[in-house]
């Protein structure tokens, strides 16, 4: 059974805090670890560090291998067959003489200039923006309004490509786009009267591809 501690009479009992003691247990905690880690120096130095010697010892044996290069010997360079000359015999007089009377005398060569082919003619067609002078329109036709559409109240657009010839006359024309096909006919037939003043690239007059949008319009 354990004792029990009487208190005396007057005699004050104090109460651990932690706060208060933690200078005195952090000194007593540095002793410690000081004293700690003397003694484990002190142990160490006395211990003697031997090198790691294996059980068994491996014999590595090295092979010599003699390797010889093999040289290709190149092939022997092939030799052109050998054409026989032919010697020529010498003519004697008299053969000359035949195959001077075998040989038929034309006589001159002339040409005549007139007979000659004309070089072919340049028909090239530019873009319009590769022209020094553009094309202007002198002659516009108004395209006639189909009667079915008017009708209907139906308007729209179409894109007619045109080339414009050197002489500034259409030469041909199809359409690119159309908001409705039944104006393509007569953009097409309107676009096609058409007379410009033609394009010119280095002084002299060529033939042109022209865009034109052709409107459709109720209000006109």
């Amino acid at each position: 059974m354990a004792e029990e501690k009487k208190i005396k009479k007057g005699q004050v009992v104090k109460a651990y805090d932690p706060e208060l003691e933690y200078a005195t247990d952090f000194e007593k905690a540095i002793g410690i670890a000081l004293l700690f880690f003397i003694v484990i120096f002190l142990s160490v130095r006395h211990m003697e560090i031997k090198a790691y010697k294996p059980k068994t010892e491996t014999v590595t044996q090295v092979e010599e291998i003699n390797l010889e290069a093999q040289i290709e010997e190149p092939p022997p360079p092939q030799t052109k067959p050998q054409v026989p000359k032919q010697i020529e015999e010498a003519t004697t007089p008299e053969e000359e003489e035949a195959a001077a009377e075998d040989t038929v005398d034309i006589g001159p060569t002339t040409f005549n200039e007139a007979e000659l082919p004309p070089p072919p003619q340049e028909d090239s067609v530019y873009e319009f923006y590769m022209v020094q002078q553009k094309p202007v329109l002198i002659k516009r036709v108004l395209p006639e309004y189909p009667e079915l559409a008017r009708k209907a109240g139906i308007e729209g657009k179409v894109i007619v490509e045109i080339i414009v010839g050197k002489d500034g006359h259409v030469k041909s024309a199809r359409v690119l786009k159309s908001d409705n096909e039944i104006f393509n006919q007569a953009a097409l037939n309107a676009v096609k009267q058409y007379v410009f003043k033609p394009a010119m690239q280095n002084d002299r007059p060529v033939s042109v591809r022209v865009i034109q949008p052709i409107m459709f319009s109720l209000e006109r």
